[in-house]
Order: structure tokens, then C-alpha cells, then sequence
């Protein structure tokens, strides 16, 4: 059962987010409303909102919370690094 608490908290988040067609992180909207970031994350994750903001990285039914940036790109920019991936262009 969701509290009257939980349900401030995502029209809060909706509220501040939605406008900015949540092109947000979840920190930034934690930082945002003044609260801990796992209240967002728990919040955008009931409301089935996680898939709309920047820096999570679903995997199956799972997703995976990485400061803001998602664990995809951080694969990406090792494989760059390393030589796995050629960014260069013929």
C-alpha cells in the first residue's frame, strides 16, 4: 500500500521531472527535492518510472543504479580504451 509520504514524493518527482522530459538523473532529482537518493530510486522504480530518467541500465527486470551514468556506457568507454572498439573514422 502506497503512503500518503510515497505519493508526495512521486508527484514531486513527476512534477520536476516531467517538464524537462525527464531528462534527469535520479541524483539530480534527489538533489533537486532535498531528499536521499534511494527515496527517488525506490520511488521511480514502484511507479514503474526508471526506464524514463537518464543513467540506469535495465537488465531484464533489474535495474542497475550507477551515479547518474549507466553501466552500458561505462562498458563502452573501457572497450574504447582498451582497444576493443575502433572510434576512428576511414
Amino acid at each position: 500500500m502506497t503512503t500518503p509520504a510515497q505519493m508526495a514524493l512521486e508527484y514531486r518527482i513527476w512534477h520536476f521531472a516531467n517538464p524537462l522530459g525527464w531528462n534527469v538523473t535520479p541524483g539530480e532529482i534527489a538533489t533537486e527535492l532535498g531528499v536521499h537518493h534511494n527515496a527517488v530510486k525506490v520511488a521511480l522504480t514502484r511507479k514503474g518510472w526508471s526506464h524514463r530518467v537518464r543513467g540506469v541500465h535495465q537488465v531484464g527486470a533489474m535495474s542497475t543504479w550507477n551515479g547518474g551514468v549507466a553501466s552500458s556506457a561505462r562498458h563502452i568507454d573501457d572497450d574504447v580504451a582498451h582497444g576493443r572498439i575502433n572510434m576512428s573514422v576511414d
